[in-house]
């Protein structure tokens, strides 16, 4: 489910729960939706916030809602806990599945499981071809991907080393600087969401990893005030700037 707020000329798109056990970026984006609806916003926001909401799902209830199951959870019963799930239903941890660069990160695996696999092919899963159709429609000018954990704002893919990349690290500074969190390049990581629109779209586009790193996975849904609190006038400010 996809929400649409505002009516300017720029299109920013923003999601979260692509990783099924980082659910409380689905928190913050509903949060933030109704926070937003008291502005007159000028740019265009387009706010997903559950890609992942099969994992999401699991995670929350385990298996005992399923009633058609994927090859994949055939593995499991109603006793295993999907607290740790990244994965979709299929076993495709979604920020690898993207074509960028696409099963050659550092952590990278070949066969299902609850994080890490590629998939079968680039774009394979249904919540990746959405969400790439769904950019390509809009053609926004700037993409959030929200994740947990860390407090870090990821800007850089595999050194982009041209004009953009001038754009893309005064962004970033500026994201970083409202926020209070560092500003960092991701190392050995590819096949995201961010990585896709850089590599393959010329957007602007960006990972922030909201909550502090001292806390385990699932997060916490008691920090889900602060988390709010961080980044609430964040796409204030993108409006201005993008």
């Amino acid at each position: 489910m996809c929400f649409k707020l505002g009516c300017g000329k720029k299109n920013i798109l923003i999601h979260g729960g692509i990783h099924a056990r980082e659910y409380i970026t689905t928190l913050y984006l509903l949060k933030e939706i109704r926070y937003l609806k008291q502005f007159f916003l000028d740019a265009t926001f387009y706010i997903i916030p559950a890609v992942n909401l099969d994992g999401i799902k699991l995670v929350l209830n385990g298996l005992k809602a399923e009633k058609n199951k994927t090859e994949f959870l055939k593995n499991f019963d109603e006793k295993t806990d999907f607290s740790l799930l990244k994965s979709n239903a299929n076993g495709v941890d979604l920020n690898t599945n993207f074509d960028a660069i696409w099963g050659r990160g550092k952590t990278n695996i070949t066969i299902p499981g609850f994080s890490d696999f590629i998939g079968n092919s680039p774009n394979s899963e249904p919540e990746t071809a959405s969400l790439i159709d769904f950019t390509n429609k809009i053609k926004p000018n700037l993409t959030i991907s929200y994740h947990a954990k860390g407090e870090v704002v990821y800007y850089d893919f595999l050194g982009l080393k041209s004009q953009f990349s001038k754009k893309q690290k005064r962004l970033a500074n500026i994201i970083s600087k409202a926020l209070k969190y560092k500003k960092q390049k991701a190392k050995g990581s590819v096949g995201g969401y961010k990585d896709f629109c850089l590599l393959n779209l010329n957007i602007s586009s960006f990972t922030i990893e909201v909550g502090s790193d001292k806390y385990s996975h699932p997060f916490p849904v008691s920090n889900l005030g602060l988390i709010f609190s961080q980044n609430k006038n964040l796409p204030l400010i993108l409006q201005r700037i993008v």
